[in-house]
């Protein structure tokens, strides 16, 4: 369905064709999206990403990822570089925050759009701070370490419920199975205590989610991912409020590149954040 506004922009859902333009803006701007991460984020949401146009031409872009029937996520919201200051991204940002009207709604924002971001009733509930660099480990022999597959796929999912306040099963499972070309599970004893994956990004690999019981099995799982990559530079996020997460990271010699903050409207979710090492993408949650 596609909303006329009164300042000549039509907003519509995203197609395949505008999600590539989307994605070079988000490049142009840095942002280092994992490869093909935008095609992922349709398979958690196909009525879920959202495009404003001008005369049917894209200049503008969000996602409202609805999960379950209690929570949404908003990210990928970029104008295009050429046209901002004109005031065409509020109408779009307030199209998505229609489609999730009766929802709690999560979003990671920059320091500079924080304020912003609280004047439309969001309030912080964490930071997180992404960490950088080419750490040097021996592939793990640790026998509990397995291959995430369609045999392991149901009991990681189970897992992954304490995780985060609303089912992502569909999300999930083809983030593990088929988009990250690596993911592994820490299986002790027939029970999942936690796992995580990785895939190539426009620079390095990032790496995304990462969950474990603690902090031993965070870094065997970690360890794994990064050998996997054969020493290329690896990025992920990790929530400050985890500070043994955070000691994990400097330890293997990774640096902070930038920080966001988790901000919520509506009732924020009871995270287990001493077991969240890595967020999967500040994207959409």
């Amino acid at each position: 369905m596609t909303t006329n506004t009164p300042n000549g922009l039509s907003i519509r859902p995203m197609q395949l064709n505008d999600l590539d333009k989307v994605i070079q803006w988000t490049s142009e701007e840095g942002w280092n999206l994992g490869l093909n991460d935008g095609k992922a984020f349709l398979v958690a949401d196909p009525s879920g990403l959202f495009v404003a146009c001008l005369d049917d031409d894209p200049v503008a872009a969000i996602s409202a990822i609805k999960y379950g029937d209690t929570m949404g996520f908003v990210g990928l919201y970029i104008v295009r570089a050429d046209l901002r200051g004109q005031g065409l991204g509020y109408p779009l940002w307030e199209a998505a925050m229609e489609s999730l009207e009766g929802r709690t709604v999560g979003l990671d924002a920059v320091v500079a759009q924080q304020g912003n971001y609280a004047r439309s009733g969001f309030e912080m509930a964490f930071k997180t701070t992404r960490y950088t660099g080419t750490p040097q480990v021996l592939e793990s022999n640790d026998p509990c370490l397995q291959r995430i597959d369609s045999k392991l796929i149901d009991h990681v999912l189970d897992y992954d419920w304490k995780f985060f306040p609303a089912s992502r099963e569909t999300f999930l499972r083809h983030w593990l199975l088929e988009h990250s070309p690596y993911s592994v599970a820490y299986v002790e004893e027939g029970v999942v205590k936690g796992f995580g994956a990785i895939r190539p990004a426009e620079s390095g690999y990032k790496i995304g989610p990462l969950s474990a019981d603690n902090e031993h099995i965070a870094e065997a799982v970690f360890c794994s991912l990064v050998a996997w990559a054969e020493g290329a530079t690896v990025i992920l996020d990790v929530p400050q409020p985890n500070k043994v997460g955070t000691l994990l990271m400097e330890s293997y010699g990774l640096s902070p590149l930038f920080e966001t903050a988790r901000m919520y409207r509506g009732t924020a979710p009871d995270l287990p954040l001493a077991k969240i090492f890595g967020m999967s993408t500040l994207e959409i949650g």
